[in-house]
């Protein structure tokens, strides 16, 4: 008996029969297991499960041709360790992985890929996160394991971090068709209903933009789907569709996931679709967990069990207990982990305190029953039995961890101050104000970010996240020695924080003390050689920190030749050395780079540089063709709005330049572009253009 049924029956003081993985031999030996995730793909918001805000035509045709289980449940609302439990068949405490960030598969833990490897398989899959890079151990067992997503020209950091399903969807492909004969199996994650949800047209038109991101992964699906069959694999193969965990969408307070274990959160799609059709259009209400996948998938290929959960095809208990659990949020953020027991009808929660809901009553979870109700001993017992279990604690890279930071899965306190005092509803106004800042930094709110994430800094000094927040505040409102105090106290307090790291160095180079922001660049590149260059790089540009930019772009392009805003750089060194015709070599290069992912602001940037070049050899008009051109791609690119109006200035246009900068204003009326356009007056000596700029940034 494996460990979860001995605890199980244990503590329910029964016997439960049941078949074990290596005991129940469906017979399907040697046939195709397609193992599709599709992360935060919530069960409710299937037509499949009964949800009818979106259509997906094809996940329903292939519920139909499946066994649908009804109730499944996460052990954890975040990828990787839900990952590991699918792979090794156990709850997080038994196999050790229990957040995203600093956890690794022991490689002790036997994985579903390494046991059809060992039966004879061959073992491919394509991850569309970082989260599930091959230093995780993810990787353990697969002959292929694709996790190297293409980093476009863009110079943000989340588009290290994921890639399309498209994207991954191809990869999966070319490989399926590859394969020569059926002893195959191929793991596909994609990413896309994660936040935020931005689905191309037309699945943007959906209302509900969650519902947008599943029905461009139902189109997805319908792809693979059809490769199968001209492969003539689709009919013989065993096909699991499921998810890592839920999202939250509001409800309880949490918008996405990670944080707490409500229902919507845990609550997950299960399809089986078996070889020739078997049990097509079976819908199962049993309670199972993420952990059954691997060794229901073991019973069915006639293998020998794997970790502790059950073959679903040969269990049918009402008893069963399934544990779930975050510890995100004392991880991160110093507030409770979250443990959940889920049996039937009941759903048990300790985080700030103790809850219990009926699930089928009250599907939203909005009616505790205590203390009305007595919360179960099994649970309570269940548990205790489980205890802190282990942690597989790896070390990270200060790369992975600002990758990890661009997903959002890292962040909260920099020591081990305690947000306890906190209720749930009161941690949660912090966590989701600290989010809605992001997005209103975004939106040029400045002002109101600094009243917003200054209390917040002020009683949880060491929240990382609120401080980067409130230091981009105070730099896009000029107020730079205070940007800059509050960036090395972060650093103190964060060594190796890469993104308070690159604040700093920007804060410095706006204060002029460049000889301290280069031994900072030069830090920041040698911790995270591609992502400290790629979110430098635009900086040290800006700033004309040269002949480093240039130094650093040479390396980057060592290690990504495609790298189009390094060719930029290059070219600007070149341009400031007068070699004009180097210049515009390594112009005509970042185009051509840039034409294969086409980034608007590197265009805008190219575009720009032309024009630097062609006013530094008197050819005004092409300048302003070129600055132009930039403004057309970027409204807001300031060094082409600036540089034109300089251009105009330099040639007695002063309306134009004034206009110009008039009508840049008018669309983005940041504190920022206004001190800008003032600085710009004072350099030509236009003292009363000067004042009135100064004037509009100070209000």
């Amino acid at each position: 008996m494996n460990r979860l049924l001995a605890i199980t029956a244990t503590l329910v003081g029964i016997l439960i029969i049941f078949e074990g993985c290596g005991q129940s031999n469906h017979g399907y030996k040697g046939v195709p297991v397609i193992f599709i995730t599709v992360d935060t793909l919530r069960s409710d918001h299937l037509p499949a499960y009964g949800y009818q805000g979106v259509e997906t035509p094809h996940i329903d045709a292939f519920a139909e041709e499946s066994v649908l289980f009804e109730h499944v449940y996460a052990h954890t609302p975040l990828t990787l360790p839900s990952h590991a439990s699918m792979m090794t068949g156990m709850w997080p405490p038994f196999h050790g992985v229990r957040d995203n960030f600093g956890f690794k598969v022991d490689e002790a833990k036997i994985t579903l890929a390494e046991h059809l490897k060992a039966a004879g398989y061959r073992t491919g899959a394509v991850v569309s996160s970082m989260v599930l890079r091959q230093s995780t151990g993810m990787e353990q067992g697969f002959d292929y394991y694709d996790d190297q997503i293409k980093r476009s020209s863009r110079t943000g950091i989340v588009n290290f971090a994921e890639r399309l399903g498209e994207d991954s969807l191809e990869l999966a492909e070319n490989w399926i068709n590859g394969q020569q004969d059926a002893s195959f199996m191929m793991w596909l994650h994609l990413y896309d209903p994660h936040a935020p949800y931005t689905a191309p047209p037309p699945y943007d038109q959906v209302t509900l933009d969650y519902d947008g991101e599943i029905a461009y992964v139902d189109a997805l699906l319908g792809r693979l789907f059809e490769t199968l069959k001209s492969k003539d694999f689709y009919d013989q193969a065993i096909i699991v569709l499921t998810s890592d965990h839920g999202e939250g969408l509001g409800e309880h307070g949490e918008e996405q996931h990670g944080l707490l274990v409500y229902r919507e959160s845990l609550q997950v799609p299960l399809l089986i679709k078996l070889p020739a059709g078997k049990r097509a259009g079976t819908r199962l209400k049993q309670a199972a967990g993420l952990a059954d996948v691997a060794p229901t998938l073991c019973a069915l290929m006639g293998l020998q069990a794997i970790g502790d959960g059950v073959d679903l095809f040969a269990q049918n208990s009402d008893k069963r207990m399934i544990y779930s659990e975050s510890l995100n949020a004392k991880i991160n953020f110093g507030w409770f982990q979250q443990q959940s027991v889920i049996r039937n009808n009941q759903h048990f929660i300790r985080g700030d305190g103790d809850k219990l809901f009926d699930m089928h009553v009250d599907p939203k979870e909005t009616s505790d029953l205590l203390p009305a109700e007595p919360v179960p001993s099994q649970f309570v017992d269940l548990l205790s039995e489980i205890g802190q279990g282990e942690l597989q604690q790896a070390e990270i890279s200060e790369e992975d961890a600002a990758l990890l930071q661009s997903l959002g899965y890292v962040g909260g306190f920099a020591t081990d101050e305690s947000a306890q005092d906190l209720s749930e509803t009161d941690f949660l106004k912090v966590f989701n104000l600290v989010g809605e800042c992001n997005m209103r930094l975004n939106q040029g709110e400045y002002a109101t970010v600094e009243k917003l994430l200054s209390p917040i800094v002020k009683r949880f000094p060491a929240m990382i996240d609120a401080r980067l927040g409130l230091g981009s505040a105070l730099f896009n409102q000029g107020k730079y020695q205070d940007a800059e105090a509050l960036h090395l106290e972060s650093l103190a307090m964060s060594p190796t924080n890469l993104t308070a790291m690159v604040a700093l160095i920007e804060t410095k180079l706006a204060l002029k003390k460049r000889a301290e922001a280069e031994p900072l660049v030069r830090k920041a590149v040698g911790s995270a050689p591609l992502l400290g260059a790629r979110q430098l790089l635009p900086v040290l540009n800006q700033y004309d920190l040269f002949p480093l930019a240039a130094e650093i772009a040479g390396d980057s392009l060592q290690v990504q030749s495609d790298y189009a805003f390094a060719e930029v750089v290059l070219a600007r060194s070149a341009m400031f050395q007068s070699d004009f015709g180097t210049a515009v070599t390594n112009l005509q290069r970042a185009e051509e780079m840039n034409s294969n992912t086409p980034d608007p602001f590197v265009a805008a940037v190219i575009q720009h540089t032309y024009a630097d070049i062609a006013a530094r050899q008197g050819q005004t008009q092409d300048a302003v063709r070129y600055f132009s051109a930039a403004l057309a791609l970027d409204p807001n690119h300031q060094p082409s709005r600036t540089g034109l109006s300089l251009l105009y200035f330099s040639i007695d246009e002063p309306q134009l330049a004034l206009s110009n900068l008039d009508e840049w204003l008018q669309q983005f009326p940041t504190n920022t572009n206004f001190t800008k356009a003032a600085q710009l007056c004072e350099v030509v000596g236009f003292t009363k253009g000067a004042q009135h700029y100064r004037d509009q940034a100070n209000r």
